[in-house]
Formats: C-alpha cells, structure tokens, sequence
C-alpha cells in the first residue's frame, strides 16, 4: 500500500517511523527505486548501451575503469556482503560510463553492493546507483566541488563545536581536519566501515531525511568515541575513527545520531548557507523544533517537514530554490578553526 501511494503515505507519520526503524529486506529495492526516482530516465536498453561503450575502443574516454578491478576484491569485507564480483563490476562500469568525464571513484563499490544486494537484477541496481550519484551531496564530491564541500566541512566543524567543544579543540590541536573524518563516510553513505545491517538503514534514513541525517550521524559517532579520542595524537584518532564500525553496533549507531541536538530544519538551513543567523543560537541554547524532539523520542514519531520533499529535488541533489553555493562562515566558537585549503 504505501509503495502504490508512494508520494501521499511518506507524509504519514506511522510510514516515517517504520521507515526510520528500517525496512525489511524484501521490499528496500522497490522503496529504494521509488525514493531515488528515475530523473535519467535509465533502462535496460540505456545500461546495455553503456555496458557496450566500456567493451569499446571509446572506454578509454570513461575516467577511473581501472580502478573498478582494484576495489572489486577489498569490497564486501567489512560489510558482510557477498558480493558477486561480475554483476557489481558490471553495474558499477555502466554507472561510470553515464558521465563518462566523472567515471568511476574510488569508493563507489561499497555503496554498489550495498544497493545490488536490495536489488532484483542488475538493471534495478544500475537504474537506484546511477540516479543516486546525481543527487544530494554526490555530485559535489564526484565532481571535487570545493566551495560545496567545503561548506559542509563547516557545518560539520560548527555543530562538533556545539556537542563536544573539548573533542573539537583537540582535533583542531592535533590538526585533525574534517576532510579525513566525514569525507568517506558521506561518499560511501557508511557503508565502507559498518555492517550491512547499519548502512543498509543509514540508506533508508537519507532516503527519507536527506544531509541532516549524514551530519547528525557523523557528529553522533565522533561524540559516542570522545573517550577513546581525547588524549590520542591524529594517527591515533584517524584509527579509532576508521575502526567506528567495529564498536558500535547498528542500534548504538543511530543513539548516537539521535543524541545530536540540532534539528533537521537547522541542518538545513546551516547548508543551505544561512549559518550567521544560526550560529548563536546553537551554540548557547541550541534551538530544538518539534521535529528536532521528536527525533530523538523513543516513537520517532516527526513531522512531515522532516522528510526530504522528493517532488522537489533538482538533478544535482539541491533543492529547488536552495543556494548549491552559499558560503558558510566558519565557527568562531567551541575552539574550531576556519579551514584554509592551498
């Protein structure tokens, strides 16, 4: 039923609540499907024809191929996924070649596997994969858009300042920078470092929730590993929060999300670049709408301005009428420091 009343029963908060608690494996590749959409209009015949292209003399032209055979072997481990090597390197060549100036990138397969083992067929995992990409932050990391991603190191950094201000001045002193804590956690939706079970869930929650959901759990993890990281030089920290996926379990996980106090509508407004208005509210008495309570309640019961609005997303992942390029002005408390990048 809510499959076939897709756009209407997202609003309903029961749907949200299920939804946010996981959903069962036997329909997460056609809610995944419905979810992601289709904006590219992918097929069958659409991923032959890139299959064929990457057989072609013109694969050359199809940046990163190279890399698919290298990630292929390492990919699966951690996750617990048996991954069928052919199909994945198969779904994962066509991806590529849609945008054939982007290709591959390194780290793509772990969010692959993920989604081929949702999937009835290789083409369902192409058709959720290939729109994906296209998508939210995606295309900013892809592309190396350096003002967007930088923009949510900065969020990162403002809303770390606010849960743990004793963390974030030790990161900042050991040079800790963003950069190596969020960036392959937000590229391969967690699924590099945790078990399939959390990110197979963590894909559910974007799927309805969107960023503030990436930012919540990051800022989450890195509270839930303050005992384990305050003290330890930047190698030291850089393990602890590489091994994340080895301490917490799935429900430990999505605790530590929810013990985030900032709300999804403040998240987005913080990436959307409206930061100054925002700054001192969060970092005094952080402001907690209705839906940011109950994210953190035991029902998880939220309101429908939580949920990403799917009817409104663009190509590129932004929202419409959203700014894809505001700038962030760094934090000026919790000892963070502005980023400076060469």
């Amino acid at each position: 039923d809510v499959l076939n009343n897709f756009e209407a029963r997202v609003r309903q908060r029961w749907v949200q609540a299920l939804w946010r608690g996981g959903v069962p494996d036997s329909v997460r590749g056609k809610l995944w499907r419905r979810a992601v959409g289709n904006r590219l209009g992918l097929t069958t015949a659409r991923y032959e024809e890139m299959l064929a292209l990457c057989l072609s003399p013109q694969r050359s032209s199809v940046e990163g191929l190279s890399c698919i055979e290298q990630d292929l072997p390492r990919t699966g481990r951690r996750q617990g996924i048996v991954v069928d090597s052919e199909k994945l390197g198969r779904v994962l060549r066509a991806v590529a070649a849609l945008k054939p100036e982007v290709g591959y990138r390194q780290g793509m397969s772990y969010i692959g596997a993920l989604v081929l083992s949702v999937s009835e067929d290789e083409t369902e995992a192409f058709v959720i994969l290939g729109n994906l990409l296209a998508q939210r932050h995606f295309p900013a990391f892809l592309e190396m858009r350096t003002c967007e991603i930088e923009k949510r190191w900065r969020v990162f950094e403002i809303l770390l300042g606010q849960e743990c201000p004793q963390l974030a001045c030790h990161l900042d002193h050991i040079q800790l920078s963003p950069d190596l804590i969020i960036t392959d956690w937000w590229f391969t939706l967690f699924t590099k470092d945790f078990r399939r079970g959390t990110s197979a869930r963590v894909m559910d929650c974007v799927l309805l929730e969107g960023e503030p959901l990436l930012m919540r759990a990051a800022v989450g993890l890195c509270k839930a590993l303050e005992p384990a990281l305050i003290g330890k030089d930047m190698e030291e920290c850089h393990t602890v929060l590489g091994r994340a996926g080895e301490r917490l379990s799935e429900e430990a996980f999505f605790s530590a999300a929810a013990s985030v106090g900032a709300s999804t509508r403040y998240i987005r407004e913080m990436l959307a670049g409206h930061t100054e208005s925002l700054q001192d509210e969060l970092f005094t008495s952080p402001a907690r709408d209705e839906a940011g309570e109950a994210s953190r309640s035991a029902s998880s019961s939220q309101r429908s301005d939580d949920v990403e609005p799917f009817s409104q997303r663009t190509a590129s992942g932004e929202r419409s009428g959203g700014s894809s390029r505001a700038s962030v002005s760094p934090p000026t408390s919790g000892g963070i420091r502005p980023l400076q990048r060469t």
